[in-house]
């Protein structure tokens, strides 16, 4: 069974796609707390954070499927970059007004912005597979080494999140979160 993995991945190629796809689920895991805790620690309101962090979620929650679907129809390449440029804006804004003490409805565009260019690598490594390899158990096997990437990322995202947060600079977690994610759309 172990052979059928190892063979699976060492294809050519494949790691080409595989490694960034697992590096950019760890953002996917980060951003809502890493936001929550930028707000809370340069405010020390957590109405204030718990709202940006809500805001994040649930807009990443609705965008995330809209633009999976927006770049199998386009490019996936496209797509990324746009959603990557979007973040990085929303990013630094967030931290700005989080910083400068700004009320809330600021924040919340700025988390609506964050959330809504959060790139699904999910499905775009997934549509990559399901092209490559068409239905069947090798398939199957590609879709359980996805699942295990989703399971790690999110047992591993929230703890850097906090680390980086916490320990680093309130700003450390949504700016570790960008690098990955620039990190991955780059690879």
């Amino acid at each position: 069974m172990i052979a059928s993995y190892r063979a699976l991945i060492g294809e050519p190629g494949r790691l080409a796609f595989l490694v960034p796809g697992a590096l950019g689920r760890l953002p996917m895991a980060m951003r809502s707390l890493g936001a929550v805790l930028l707000v809370q620690g340069y405010t020390d309101s957590f109405a204030q954070a718990g709202i940006v962090g809500g805001v994040l979620t649930v807009v990443s929650a609705v965008a995330s499927p809209r633009l999976g679907q927006l770049a199998d129809r386009r490019s996936h390449r496209l797509v990324l970059f746009a959603a990557l440029a979007a973040q990085a804006l929303a990013t630094i804004a967030l931290i700005l007004l989080a910083a400068g003490g700004s009320s809330i409805v600021p924040l919340i565009v700025a988390a609506a912005v964050y959330g809504a260019s959060g790139m699904p690598f999910p499905s775009i490594s997934r549509a990559i597979w399901s092209a490559q390899l068409g239905r069947g158990p090798a398939l199957e096997r590609a879709f359980s080494i996805e699942s295990v990437f989703d399971q790690v990322a999110f047992i591993i995202g929230p703890f850097l999140a906090i680390l980086l947060s916490v320990e680093v600079h309130p700003a450390a977690g949504v700016i570790g979160a960008l690098l990955m994610t620039l990190v991955a759309t780059v690879g």
